[in-house]
């Protein structure tokens, strides 16, 4: 029996199905690599141990933080000179606060009396940081001092950050790996729909 046309009759629909099984590899890689960037999102820098920690907002008068205003962290840690900290608003807006430029940062609990305007690192919605919402997303020259919940928690945080350093992501393959076996599926059912249109 001759050669028919690969596309026509069976020949035709296995064709059609293994470009079908190509697709939906090459979908399943996008999904993989999208599922991987929400689970770990951009590599960042280390945050430090004060990150997420809500603010305490004492002798404000107004509502923003600027001179005079008292914040603080409650917690046991050592401050070294010139620490910052950088927190953020209800709207987003992030300013910074540098010990001996716009504030004086002691420790213990990390007491930070504002002597000027933060820095504004991210303007959020309306560029100004608001007393309100205020929480901590960085630090530096700030620590915990030893035997206390929070260094704990900090020596915790930073074996894992051990195990897997900040700003490397675990190898996944990527779409190459997804579009190989791809290839090979196609390959394979392509050979398979040429011997069965010779018979």
């Amino acid at each position: 029996m001759g050669l028919s046309s690969p596309f026509s009759g069976a020949g035709f629909r296995l064709f059609v199905l293994a470009a079908a099984v190509f697709a939906a590899t090459l979908l399943a890689a996008s999904a993989a690599e999208a599922q991987f960037e929400d689970q770990y999102g951009a590599p960042v820098a280390p945050a430090g141990p004060l990150a997420g920690l809500q603010v305490i907002v004492q002798n404000d008068t107004d509502g923003v933080v600027n001179a005079g205003d008292v914040l603080v962290i409650p917690g046991e840690y050592t401050v070294t000179e010139g620490a910052s900290v950088t927190l953020q608003d209800a709207d987003a807006t992030q300013g910074t606060l540098i010990d001996g430029q716009n504030a004086e940062i002691e420790e213990g609990s990390v007491v930070i009396t504002v002597t000027a305007d933060p820095v504004i690192n991210a303007p959020g919605a309306n560029g100004v940081l608001n007393t309100e919402g205020l929480f901590v997303v960085a630090s530096t020259g700030i620590f915990p001092k030893a035997g206390g919940a929070a260094a704990a928690q900090t020596e915790a945080g930073a074996a894992a950050e051990a195990a897997a350093p900040s700003g490397t992501l675990p190898e996944t393959g990527g779409a190459l790996l997804f579009g190989v076996l791809g290839g090979l599926a196609l390959v394979a059912t392509g050979g398979l729909s040429l011997r069965y249109i010779r018979r």
